[in-house]
């Protein structure tokens, strides 16, 4: 069997990696754990675990879960040792690779998780796990009484009778981002507030900080997981979480000890009292790295904008509702105005690139056959589902452009609970940084509602500020909008 690719009845070409570990972490999945999904000093809550499971189908979904899995071969992983490794089994037919990937993948950022196994000749997929080190949420899922430890190094048919139909995947670590990557440094451990409680997941014989950052990883995604402190002097790993909040024991490693509402400065003096005959080193805390806004200053400038630019503009959006969603976007101008060489378009937020088509604006006469109110006209954008995002992992974007080339209006929505901004990256609106609508719709958004532009008097985009979900206006003027007429007003259209 050719180790580079995946064969069996058919070939599976490999690809190339689409999406670097660098990019999941720090970048598109840090804006869907920011989300309000924990609720306050609840152990173990139902909302924290709701957080919990939204972060591994992220994993399992953001990227081709394949890319982090390499083929060693046929039959059961082993390790240097020739042992075995525990395994959880995935209890549902998974009828390809890909697949079983996508399931395992849900536990990539756990350190102790070493690969997989896949069986396409019974559909069966096991995630595989460092020797006592499965949590116990997956124990009742597997078997471990397996000795395996370390990364696995080779595959064999050690029992004729259920081996010689699996393959043998290791997980790839040269395809993630380094652990510490996701952490920034902070100048002393000193400066920071330790009269705070906190809670602590903690790891002893831990040797080095990169080996503490790996640790920690499999929270870095958690809205609650603060950061880490190493020290050298007794090899002591505690990755620290607001107080309350600490993971429940069930999704932690057996090798790991869970406290809770301790203060730093007690923890540190404990240690320190424990050890009197080591060395004193500093001991290195780092800090989780948040979302990070883009500069503010990049977002369009309406003052910059030419007088024919700020005339039209998108008015009220609908992109997410309970049922088959039926979304739309609606764009206002003066009546009669020619509207050749405006567009929208949408772009995505996980990495700031355009996404599906463009909207011409002068397609059909789009802005002659508007509605009328105080010379305003109306045009109503209808947009196949699979053609609009849905504002998932804190966000995307749409956009109105001109010419290809200018940026006219530019804001960012979302469905999860926090809209970030993000930079565009391509098209029209490259470099610039979108607006924040800071409403939102959801899976439970009645169809009948949208988000609108209300206030004023006013006969240009920022005159106005976004609210909803209301009850859709679709074609005609927002309930609580004030617009002035334009100049000169055009006579009302013969109907």
């Amino acid at each position: 069997m050719d180790l580079t690719s995946y064969e069996r009845s058919k070939t599976i070409k490999s690809k190339s990696m689409s999406l670097k570990m660098k990019r999941l972490v720090p970048l598109a999945l840090m804006a869907i754990v920011a989300g309000n999904f924990f609720m306050e000093n609840q152990e173990a809550s139902v909302a924290r675990m709701a957080e919990e499971d939204m972060i591994g189908r992220a994993l399992q979904f953001a990227s081709n879960s394949m890319d982090f899995y390499e083929l060693v071969g046929d039959g059961r992983c082993l390790d240097a040792s020739s042992n075995g490794y525990d395994w959880q089994y995935i209890d549902k037919n998974i009828y390809t690779v890909e697949e079983c990937a996508k399931q395992c993948a849900r536990r990539l950022l756990m350190e102790e998780h070493v690969g997989m196994m896949y069986d396409d000749t019974n559909a069966k997929c096991y995630c595989l796990w460092d020797n006592d080190e499965m949590p116990e949420r997956f124990a009742n899922k597997g078997d471990l009484t397996l000795i395996g430890s370390g990364p696995i190094v080779s595959a064999a048919v050690v029992n004729a009778t259920s081996d010689t139909t699996l393959d043998c995947f290791k997980k790839k670590t040269s395809a993630m981002a380094p652990a510490v990557d996701s952490y920034k440094l902070l100048s002393e451990c000193s400066s920071e507030d330790e009269s705070v409680n906190i809670d602590v997941t903690s790891w002893t014989g831990v040797t080095s900080v990169e080996g503490c950052a790996s640790k920690c990883l499999r929270f870095s995604l958690y809205s609650f997981h603060l950061g880490f402190e190493y020290d050298p002097n007794v090899l002591t790993c505690d990755c620290q979480f607001l107080e309350g909040e600490a993971p429940h024991i069930r999704v932690l490693p057996k090798s790991s000890e869970r406290k809770t509402r301790v203060k730093k400065k007690d923890m540190r003096a404990a240690r320190k009292a424990g050890n009197k005959k080591a060395t004193e080193l500093p001991s290195t805390c780092m800090s989780k790295k948040g979302y990070e806004e883009p500069d503010p200053s990049l977002r369009i400038d309406p003052a910059t904008l030419a007088e024919d630019r700020k005339q039209i503009w998108i008015n009220e959006i609908h992109y997410r509702n309970q049922g088959p969603d039926t979304p739309y976007i609606e764009v206002i101008g003066p009546y009669g105005m020619d509207p050749n060489g405006f567009k929208v378009i949408f772009y995505q937020a996980r990495n700031g690139r355009q996404f599906s088509d463009s909207y011409d604006l002068s397609d059909d006469g789009i802005l002659t056959n508007m509605h009328y109110n105080n010379g305003w006209g109306f045009h109503v954008i209808d947009i196949p589902p699979h053609k609009i995002r849905k504002g998932k992992m804190g966000g995307d974007g749409v956009a109105l452009v001109y010419e290809d080339t200018e940026c006219v209006q530019f804001f960012s929505y979302t469905h999860t609970g926090l809209n970030h901004t993000f930079k565009a990256a391509s098209g029209p609106c490259e470099n610039v940084v979108s607006t924040p609508m800071g409403v939102l719709e959801g899976r439970l958004t009645p169809e009948y509602q949208s988000l609108q532009l209300v206030g004023g008097p006013g006969g240009a985009y920022e005159e106005f500020e976004w609210m909803g979900p209301l009850n859709a206006t679709k074609g005609s003027v927002n309930v609580g909008q004030t617009l002035t007429p334009t100049d000169p007003v055009l006579p009302a259209p013969a109907y």
